[in-house]
């Protein structure tokens, strides 16, 4: 499945607005409720990246699966391809 960005940034503005409604229910100082929304960016930014690089990694070792399957192997080639893709996580 083919990760979209709209998905991501979802996730990113839904862990925003959390923090942000956090902060705003208590009598936090701006500072403090700056720093929790920079912190739920930073770690809702480190996940989707951690999902990015795991598909990265995934379709990189397809590709070097294929690159080592001897001439005239296409129906491996692409049972290798449809392999990854279906096991995609996004």
């Amino acid at each position: 499945m083919k990760v979209s960005k709209e998905k991501l940034y979802q996730k990113i503005a839904k862990a925003c607005l959390q923090a942000i409604n956090q902060t705003a229910d208590n009598k936090i100082n701006p500072k403090d409720a700056s720093k929790k929304v920079y912190d739920a960016i930073d770690i809702a930014f480190q996940k989707q990246h951690k999902i990015l690089l795991n598909e990265y990694e995934r379709m990189q070792k397809a590709l070097t699966d294929i690159s080592k399957l001897p001439p005239g192997s296409n129906s491996k080639a692409l049972s290798i391809a449809q392999n990854a893709i279906n096991n995609s996580t996004h």
